[in-house]
C-alpha cells in the first residue's frame, strides 16, 4: 500500500509539475544560500 500511495502521490505532484520543484529544492536551498 505504501508503494502505490508514494506512486499515487508522484503521479499527481508529476501533473501539477511539482515533482522538479521538489527533487531540486534541497540542493537548490543550499546552492541558492
Amino acid at each position: 500500500m505504501m508503494k502505490e500511495t508514494l506512486l499515487n502521490i508522484a503521479n499527481r505532484f508529476q501533473l501539477k509539475g511539482e515533482v522538479k520543484n521538489v527533487r531540486p529544492l534541497g540542493e537548490g536551498l543550499i546552492n541558492d544560500t
